[in-house]
């Protein structure tokens, strides 16, 4: 099956209802929990993006710093 088929049916299955779209998806990896713990779109964005924060303060600044 290819990625993008993957993806509208992963969306058509409950991301829609969970606020993804085509245009911001979740990576393929977390794609099954997200759908079975109803994880919404916004909350994965903000997890996104507190995992990217926490990355770039351990790797400026070192990890005792988070």
């Amino acid at each position: 099956m290819k990625i993008k088929n993957y993806a509208q049916e992963w969306l058509e299955d409950g991301g829609y209802a969970l606020g993804y779209t085509m245009s911001f998806l979740p990576e393929m990896e977390d794609m099954k929990w997200i759908l079975e713990d109803r994880f919404k779109a916004e909350h994965y964005r903000d997890y996104n993006l507190r995992s990217l924060h926490i990355e770039f303060v351990e790797l400026t600044r070192g990890s005792k710093n988070v």
